[in-house]
Parts: C-alpha cells; sequence; structure tokens
C-alpha cells in the first residue's frame, strides 16, 4: 500500500509540475529563419516567444490589423538580455506609412537592460505591422523575450 501511495504521489506531482510550468509555455515560439522582412513570422497570436541567438541576430514578425482599428501597441516582456524593438507601417494596399514627422518611416523603444519595450501607433489606417526585435547597441547581448500586441 505504501508503494502505491508514493508511486501516486510522484504522479501526481508530476502532473501537477507539467500543468504549472506547461501554462508558460503554451505561447508559440519564433519560427526560423525570421532574420529579414521577407522571412517575417507571422503572429496568430497576441503573444509570442523568441531568441536573438547571436549579437547579429535580427528576428522580424508579421501582425496584420482589421481595418477597424484606431491604435496599436506593440511590446517586449520578460527580456532576458538588453533588446530593442522597431516596427514599420502598411496600409491595406501595402504601402509604407510614415509615422512620426515627414520623414520617419519608423518606430523604436531601445529601454535600457532588460526593462518592457513599448510602442504605440495611432495611425489608423495602419493593416500591418512589421516588427523587428534585435540586441541593443549598448550591450550586443543575447537573450530571449516575449512579444505582445494589442489594439483597438
Amino acid at each position: 500500500m505504501k508503494r502505491i501511495n508514493h508511486v501516486l504521489a510522484v504522479l501526481i506531482g508530476c502532473l501537477l509540475l507539467v500543468g504549472l510550468m506547461g501554462c508558460e509555455y503554451t505561447y508559440p515560439y519564433e519560427e526560423e529563419p525570421n532574420n529579414s522582412p521577407s522571412e517575417a513570422t507571422f503572429m496568430s497570436n497576441n503573444i509570442t516567444k523568441g531568441q536573438i541567438h547571436i549579437a547579429s541576430d535580427m528576428d522580424y514578425w508579421e501582425i496584420n490589423l482589421p481595418p477597424i482599428s484606431s491604435w496599436a501597441k506593440v511590446m517586449l516582456h520578460h527580456l532576458t538580455a538588453d533588446l530593442k524593438i522597431m516596427v514599420l507601417c502598411f496600409d491595406g494596399s501595402g504601402n509604407q506609412i510614415v509615422l512620426s514627422g515627414s520623414d520617419i518611416a519608423y518606430l523604436n523603444s531601445d529601454e535600457e537592460g532588460t526593462n518592457d519595450e513599448e510602442i504605440v501607433i495611432s495611425k489608423n489606417q495602419t493593416r500591418r505591422i512589421l516588427v523587428c526585435v534585435e540586441a541593443s547597441e549598448r550591450s550586443g547581448s543575447v537573450g530571449s523575450y516575449w512579444l505582445e500586441y494589442s489594439f483597438r
């Protein structure tokens, strides 16, 4: 009887461990190669995970927005290294949209260290966002991250 209780306790412990740990890994992970705009991984979920493997690695992601969106927010969370993000926006015809001023076609966020990165896009004609995640020039460090977006 003790042996059966021991086996059951181990089995229940394993199931709890897998259940608790499994929650974190339910988000999709990047698909390599995604090192250029033409190889961008399509984000089918609003949260996904990625990793900068070497200092020169660049991860590209593609986000499609519905026509009713008036703003979008792109965020980088759970950073294990000093990383940064850049976004390019396109309208429904595939034309790149100038986001700030008259000559800047991209926005970026490069907070120091492992602080969250966030970019808010308020151009309501944006239908496709191309996101680039890379190591910050300050450190050139490698690490993992969670990429998230929301819109309204």
